[in-house]
């Protein structure tokens, strides 16, 4: 972090000034064991990227927006994140499953697809949240006695 950090500083003049604009920060450790073969890496190299990036999601055509809504299809047809799985990891393979599925999502008029996992329960069939897409996903709920539980998913843990 501390190294990130100052390399934000450093690079200041990239962050856009513009709203909905962002200094897209990626860090990234890969395995560079001198070997070939399927194992454990007991090499690596940190690198970061670092580059300025326009509104995540802007308006088009296929995708009308007002007021900055994103608008969410539920999907429970494909999976993106799963107990066990790799989801919360940032890898290259999770995001390879998520193509197909999000260009149906857009063509149907939606931002995003909130990925959701079908659980057996023992009163029945309940939905996992597991992700939302590119984002983070919040929701309020409202409890029987009149209060109110926020949760907050990022990526499946």
């Amino acid at each position: 972090m501390t190294l990130i950090k100052q390399l934000v500083m450093i690079e200041t003049r990239w962050i856009p000034p513009e709203p909905g604009f962002s200094l897209y920060i990626r860090p990234t450790l890969i395995g560079t064991r001198p070997a070939l073969g399927v194992a454990a890496s007991t090499h690596a190299i940190l690198y970061v990227i670092l580059t300025p990036t326009g509104p995540y999601f802007p308006p088009s055509i296929s995708m009308p927006r007002k007021r900055n809504w994103i608008s969410l299809f539920a999907s429970s047809t494909n999976v993106r994140a799963w107990p066990g799985g790799t989801g919360a990891y940032k890898l290259g393979l999770n995001y390879a499953p998520c193509f197909e599925p999000q260009r149906k999502a857009e063509n149907l008029g939606y931002s995003q697809i909130l990925w959701l996992l079908p659980v057996d329960t023992e009163t029945g069939k309940e939905w996992l949240v597991t992700e939302c897409g590119q984002m983070n996903f919040m929701c309020v709920i409202k409890r029987d006695d009149g209060g109110e539980r926020c949760r907050i998913w990022s990526c499946m843990r």
